[in-house]
């Protein structure tokens, strides 16, 4: 689904907290299809899921299904310096060069607002997780 906002409209309109607020609501009908997709197709044993948008707090949810192996871990960004040239070199919601500087720094926020959100969440579900980066820790 195509976003109704440039960059630019949704950064004037939505703050950092407003945005993850709406990325949040928004995976919560994505794992209403997980789900789904696991209850259609029982025959399966192992799934191997990736995505932002399976949250720390669902996989208990998924452990209620019997006879399927799962297995999570939340890979956290540690690296802020290789989170900004990313964000300024190729951009967040499209092209780098498509949009102004000060959006990027919108981004930047956003993508370290919601990794320590994700490692919070990691901690609180008792949910493995690695720090990625220069400062590389497995926990």
């Amino acid at each position: 689904m195509e976003s109704i906002f440039t960059a630019e409209a949704f950064w004037t309109q939505f703050d950092t907290t407003e945005a993850m607020q709406q990325e949040i609501k928004r995976d919560l009908s994505v794992f209403e299809g997980i789900k789904t997709f696991i209850e259609e197709n029982h025959q399966w044993d192992t799934y191997i899921m990736e995505g932002i948008s399976l949250h720390p707090s669902m996989v208990n949810d998924l452990k209620q299904f019997k006879n399927i192996e799962f297995l999570f871990i939340y890979l956290i960004e540690t690296d802020f310096i290789k989170t900004r040239n990313t964000i300024f070199n190729r951009g967040l919601r499209g092209p780098a060069n498509t949009y102004p500087d000060w959006i990027k720094e919108r981004e930047i926020k956003y993508v370290e607002s919601f990794n320590q959100w994700y490692l919070n969440e990691c901690k609180k579900y008792e949910v493995p997780y690695v720090f990625v980066g220069n400062d590389y820790e497995n926990t």
